[in-house]
C-alpha cells in the first residue's frame, strides 16, 4: 500500500526506463526497512505487516498537517486543501457533502466503513490518484462517473462482498496500475475493455462470465487479460466451466507470456460443470516457467495437462477436487516444496511415469534427485488411490523404491487403498497417517539397516497414526523414535497392547490414545518416560485400571480420561478411590478431555484460527488443559 501511495504522489520517479515504478519504490522500501524507519510486526493471522517509530511517526505527522487528514466523525475538519483523506469512522450522510470539499484530494481511503453506494460526485475528483474502498459490504456496484478519474493509479475494492459488477467503461482509467478486486464474491463478469489496461499490475481476481462476450458488449471474456503482461503477484481465475470455447478462450488469456506473475489459482464450480471441455481449457492456461505457486481447484479432465512437469519455478502446487487418474512427472520438479493432493476422488496413481524413468537404476547416472526439495506431502481423500507408480510397479522390495530425501511433513488421510508409495525416512516435523495401510509406514522404518548410522524418522517429532480398521498395526520399531515428542493413536479398532519398546521415547512429552476398544493395559515400559507430561485416554472402554507405576511418572501435568467408565469411576476423588492414589500427585485430571488435532493442510485453508476453536471445540467448557505444539498459531490468540 504505502509503495502505491509513493507512486500516486509522485515521490518515484525513474532513471531506467526498463523498470517499473513499483520496482523502484520497492527498493526505496527495503532502505528504509534496512535502516529500521520501518519495523516487521505480525498481525492477529501471522500475516507480515511494517509499523514505524513513534517518534517518526509523530514527526511524519507534524510535517504533513497540512496534507493530510483522518476525517472526524462530523466532517468539520476538511478542507479544499487536503491531498490525503482517511475516514475511520462511518461518515453516513456526510459523505456527499465531504466529498465535495475534496476537489484537490489525490488519496481517499474509506476502506472497512458502511457505506452502501459511492455517490456520483466521485467522478468530479479529477485529482484522485488513490481510491480504498476495501471492505465495503454494503456497495453493490460503482458509479459510471468513477470511470472519469483519468488521473487513478489504483482502486481497491478488497473483499467488497456484495460487489456484482465493475464499471463497464472501465477501459476510462488508462492510468490504472493496481485494481485490488480480490475477496470479491459477488462479481459475475469482468467488464469490455479491462484489456486495454495495459499498465495494470495488479488484478488478483477475474470471473469468467455467464454470458457469452460475443453476445454481450459488456461482457469481456479470458481474452481481455491477452496484454495484460505487466501483471504480477497473483490472478486467480473463477467459474472455467462457463467457458464456450474453452480452448480458444485460454489460449487468448495468454497466460505464459505472463512472466511477472508468481502465484495462479485455476477454479471450476464442478457443480455447474457441465462441458466435456475441461482439458482443452487447462492446456490452453499455460502459465509462464516463473509462476511458483499453483492451485487448480474443481478440474474435471481426465488428463492433467503435461506443461505441469516443466514449471521449474514451482514451489507450491495444490491439486483440489480434480478428477484426474493421474498425475504428470512432478518428480523432477527442481524447487517444488510443498505438494498437496486433495479430494481426488478418481485417482488411482500419482504418477503416469514409469518408476524406472523417474528413478535411475545406477547412481552414476547424472539426473536431478527425486522430488530434491519436497518438504511437505499432503494427500487427503483419494478413496481409489493405490501407489505412487501404476499396478505393475508395486511389487518392488522396499530398497528398490526411492526416498524423499527433504521431506519433513507427511500427511495422508483417507486413502485406504494405498499400499505402497515412496519411502519417507528424513522426516522431522509430522507424520499424520489417517485411515490408511500400517504398510508404506512398515517399509519405511524397514531401511534401518540402509541408513546406518541413522535410523528412519530418528529425527521425527509428531506423530499420528490411525492404520485401517481391518489392520492391527506392529508397532514394534520405537527404537528409531528417539526424537519425538508428540504421538497419538487412534481408532486400531483390532490393537489389544503395545510393544514394550515404547520404552525408547525418551523424549516424548504427550502420549494419547483414541478408540482403542481392545486396549486392556498400557505397557509397563512407559513407566520409564520420565519426560512425559500429557497423557490422554479417550474411548478405551476395555482398559479398566491403571498400572501402579504410573505414580513414577513425575513430571505428568495432565492425565485426561473420557469415555472409560470403568477406569474414569476409579480414578475420582472421592467416588472410586482404588486408583486415586496412584494419580494424586498430577495437577491437572480432565475427564471431559476431547483431544483435537488439526492437519497442517486443514490449518492452511482457514483464516481465523479463533473461529476454529469454537466452531471444533463445542463442548470443551470443562477444558483446564490447552496446549498448541509446534506451530506458528500461538501468537494468534494473543
Amino acid at each position: 500500500m504505502v509503495v502505491q501511495l509513493w507512486i500516486a504522489q509522485g515521490f518515484i520517479q525513474l532513471s531506467n526506463t526498463k523498470q517499473q515504478l513499483e520496482e523502484v519504490a520497492n527498493e526505496y522500501f527495503k532502505d528504509l526497512l534496512w535502516r529500521s524507519f520501518f519495523e516487521e510486526v505480525g498481525d492477529r493471522f501471522g500475516n507480515l505487516k511494517y509499523k514505524m517509530h513513534d517518534l517518526i511517526h509523530d514527526l511524519a505527522e507534524s510535517v504533513a498537517m497540512v496534507d493530510c487528514k483522518l476525517i472526524d466523525r462530523d466532517s468539520k475538519n476538511v478542507n479544499e486543501e487536503i491531498w490525503h483523506v482517511s475516514c475511520p469512522f462511518f461518515i453516513g450522510s456526510n459523505f456527499n457533502q465531504t466529498l465535495s470539499l475534496l476537489v484537490k484530494a489525490k488519496k481517499i481511503d474509506i476502506g472497512g466503513l458502511e457505506i452502501t453506494r459511492v455517490p456520483n460526485s466521485i467522478g468530479n475528483l479529477i485529482h484522485l490518484k488513490y481510491l480504498d474502498l476495501s471492505r465495503s459490504n454494503g456497495i453493490i456496484t460503482l458509479p459510471k462517473s468513477i470511470t472519469r478519474l483519468w488521473n487513478l493509479q489504483t482502486l481497491k475494492v478488497f473483499s467488497c462482498s456484495r460487489l456484482e459488477e465493475l464499471p463497464k467503461d472501465i477501459k476510462g482509467l488508462v492510468n490504472l496500475r493496481h485494481l485490488d478486486d480480490n475477496k470479491c464474491g459477488a462479481l459475475s463478469n469482468m467488464p469490455r475493455g479491462l484489456g486495454q489496461l495495459t499498465c495494470l499490475q495488479t488484478l488478483p481476481l477475474f470471473v469468467v462470465s455467464k454470458d457469452s462476450s460475443s453476445i454481450s458488449k459488456h461482457v469481456g471474456g479470458l481474452g481481455e487479460l491477452n496484454q495484460l503482461n505487466n501483471i504480477r503477484g497473483t490472478l486467480e481465475i473463477t467459474h472455467l466451466e462457463r467457458l464456450e470455447d474453452a480452448n480458444l478462450e485460454c489460449k487468448a488469456a495468454n497466460l505464459s507470456g505472463k512472466q511477472h506473475l508468481e502465484e495462479l489459482m485455476l477454479r471450476w464450480d464442478q457443480e455447474g460443470n457441465i462441458n466435456n471441455d475441461d482439458e482443452k481449457s487447462l492446456d490452453g492456461l499455460k502459465p509462464h516457467q516463473n509462476l511458483k505457486y499453483l492451485l487448480v481447484e474443481g478440474y474435471g479432465g481426465v488428463r492433467f495437462s503435461s506443461w505441469l512437469s516443466w514449471l521449474a519455478n514451482l514451489v507450491e502446487i495444490i491439486l483440489d477436487g480434480t478428477r484426474c487418474q493421474h498425475l504428470p512427472r512432478l518428480s523432477q520438479l527442481p524447487s517444488l516444496q510443498s505438494l498437496q493432493l486433495l479430494l481426488m476422488m478418481d485417482m488411482e496413481y500419482i504418477s503416469d511415469g514409469d518408476i524406472s524413468e523417474e528413478v535411475p537404476a545406477s547412481s552414476t547416472v547424472s539426473s536431478t534427485p527425486f522430488f530434491p526439495l519436497l518438504k511437505s506431502l499432503s494427500i487427503l481423500n483419494c478413496p481409489k488411490l493405490k501407489g505412487w507408480w501404476s499396478a505393475s510397479m508395486q511389487d518392488h522390495h522396499h530398497h528398490s523404491l526411492p526416498s524423499f530425501p527433504c521431506l519433513s511433513y507427511l500427511e495422508i488421510e483417507h486413502c485406504p487403498n494405498l499400499t505402497s508409495m515412496p519411502l519417507f525416512p528424513y522426516l522431522e516435523e509430522n507424520l499424520y497417517l489417517n485411515n490408511v495401510s500400517f504398510m508404506p509406514l512398515q517399509e519405511t522404518m524397514a531401511m534401518a539397516s540402509l541408513l546406518p548410522p541413522s535410523s528412519p524418522l530418528s529425527k521425527l517429532k509428531i506423530m499420528t497414526l490411525a492404520f485401517r480398521e481391518d489392520e492391527v498395526p506392529l508397532l514394534d520399531d520405537w527404537p528409531n523414535l528417539m526424537s519425538l515428542k508428540k504421538l497419538m493413536i487412534w481408532r486400531c479398532l483390532g490393537l489389544t497392547s503395545l510393544s514394550e519398546a515404547v520404552r525408547y521415547l525418551t523424549s516424548l512429552r504427550s502420549l494419547a490414545f483414541k478408540r482403542l476398544p481392545k486396549l486392556e493395559s498400557l505397557p509397563a515400559s512407559l513407566q520409564h518416560l520420565t519426560n512425559l507430561q500429557d497423557l490422554y485416554i479417550i474411548d478405551c472402554p476395555n482398559l479398566m485400571i491403571l498400572p501402579e507405576w504410573i505414580s513414577k511418572l513425575t513430571s505428568l501435568e495432565t492425565l485426561g480420561i473420557e469415555n472409560c467408565p470403568l477406569l474414569a469411576k476409579r480414578c475420582e476423588k472421592g467416588i472410586g478411590d482404588e486408583d486415586w492414589s496412584k494419580i494424586a500427585h498430577i495437577p491437572n485430571i480432565n475427564h471431559t478431555c476431547e483431544y483435537i488435532m488439526f492437519s497442517k493442510s486443514f490449518l492452511a485453508k482457514q483464516k481465523n484460527y479463533i473461529y476454529i476453536l469454537w466452531k471444533y471445540g463445542d463442548g470443551m467448557h470443562c477444558l483446564d488443559t490447552f496446549r498448541i505444539w509446534e506451530a506458528n498459531v500461538a501468537k494468534l490468540l494473543g
